[in-house]
């Protein structure tokens, strides 16, 4: 039992000595990374009422990035490098909306009003 308490001290303080070493030797992978990201929220609403659309699947193409509209029709997407994105909105019953070529900044504020066509129309 002794030993084995032993083993386990000794693998917690290299474990220990190895994180703080990595995080000493890649600061700006910590700390700088977190400032240089952005956030980008929206709405998604029916193109005819102006109804707010819950449940509405959006989605960064290139990334496996996906969120879903809360009950307001509101999304959220944090920690987004700046950069140009194209997203894709789909609700079941309405034609699929592209957003091509979103531009995403750290500086500026990223909202996105999507309006969906029902899939009638």
């Amino acid at each position: 039992m002794k030993n084995i308490l032993l083993a386990f001290v000794f693998v917690f303080a290299i474990s220990t000595v190895i994180a703080d070493n990595v995080e000493k030797n890649n600061p700006s992978e910590t700390s700088s990374s977190a400032a240089a990201t952005a956030t980008v929220s929206g709405n998604v609403v029916d193109f005819e009422s102006g109804e707010s659309l819950a449940g509405a699947e959006v989605t960064i193409e290139g990334t496996n990035i996906v969120t879903y509209t809360d009950l307001d029709g509101n999304f959220v997407f944090e920690n987004l490098k700046a950069g140009n994105y194209t997203m894709t909105i789909r609700y079941i019953s309405y034609k699929n909306s592209l957003v091509e070529n979103m531009s995403v900044s750290t500086s500026t504020q990223n909202t996105v009003q999507v309006q969906l066509m029902p899939e009638s129309n």
